[in-house]
């Protein structure tokens, strides 16, 4: 099967984010369901019906649907696993992730109260709750990316203060910080490349950094935690 991603849940408001996240919730039970009858109704998907009872994620394409200008700012793959940008615990998007509805409602589902990364957050409790994540060999997410520099700002800046609230919630678990000398590095450095922006591809690379970055200090601050 192959689905298609579009839009970014932080370019919009609180309430439709509300209800886009319900949506993704009906949909990853969708698509839990969906992979578990594949997975038993024909021999060609015995892989699937061993993991029947786990979580399934598809491979992640963020190739197929963006500009050479957007892949080049970003570290992109056409058919990515999964992805651990904490050196914690894996994590699919919630775009990609299919789950049973006891699974998905035991592990309490998706946080609604927070502004991003609530698909990492989900994965991680899952992995926690001793439940294994599985990949589908046979799925893959098309994921299309922001192509204005406000949006890459502002996706950024969100996932930079997500990260915060996320190192506050599994620190005691286990998930490494970030101090404020690692901090300070990113700083100067994205000051020294300032200079150094001569195309597109590297004015969003250096927005992006940059909204990481004050989105990390922002959330810091809010969440009282060193993760810079």
């Amino acid at each position: 099967f192959s689905v298609v991603a579009l839009g970014e849940i932080a370019d919009l408001g609180e309430s439709d984010r509300v209800i886009v996240k319900r949506i993704l919730s009906g949909l990853t039970s969708a698509i839990g369901r969906a992979m578990e009858m594949s997975g038993t109704s024909a021999e060609s998907g015995s892989r699937w019906a061993a993991k029947a009872e786990d979580p399934l994620a598809a491979h992640r394409d963020s190739e197929s649907l963006n500009p050479k200008w957007i892949r080049s700012s970003r570290h992109t793959h056409p058919y990515e696993g999964f992805r651990n940008f904490y050196d914690f615990l894996p994590h699919a998007g919630g775009t990609r992730i299919g789950v049973r509805r006891p699974i998905f409602e035991y592990a309490g589902g998706f946080d609604e109260n927070l502004l991003g990364g609530e698909d990492v957050d989900f994965c991680w409790r899952v992995q926690l709750a001793g439940i294994p994540l599985n990949l589908v060999p046979e799925g893959t997410v098309r994921v299309q990316y922001p192509e204005s520099l406000r949006r890459i700002y502002r996706q950024a800046r969100l996932s930079g203060r997500t990260d915060s609230l996320l190192y506050r919630r599994y620190r005691g678990a286990g998930m490494p910080g970030r101090s404020i000398g690692v901090g300070l590095r990113d700083w100067l450095r994205l000051m020294r490349r300032l200079p150094c922006v001569r195309t597109m591809s590297d004015l969003a690379r250096w927005v992006r950094r940059l909204g990481q970055c004050v989105g990390r200090l922002e959330g810091s601050l809010r969440y009282r935690v060193i993760y810079l």
